[in-house]
């Protein structure tokens, strides 16, 4: 997030549906995220990577974020 220029990011309220934020540079966009739903942190990289391309990092809540797990 760093290297985009953005000290922080906001996120004020909840989707209904699976979402992810893709921060490339200038570009901020908020994705579907259907097909990543249920899949581990190490899946979720490798699937980003593999659509992203590999410059990419990946930050991932994994399933028990999905499921609203309290540490």
């Amino acid at each position: 997030m760093k290297n985009a220029g953005y000290d922080a990011v906001m996120i004020r309220s909840r989707s209904p549906e699976p979402v992810y934020l893709l921060v490339d540079d200038e570009k901020v966009e908020i994705r579907d995220a259907a097909h990543l739903w249920g899949r581990d942190c190490w899946d979720t990289a490798d699937i980003l990577k593999e659509e992203l391309g590999e410059d990419f990092s990946v930050m991932a809540i994994g399933q028990a974020g999905e499921n609203c797990a309290r540490a």
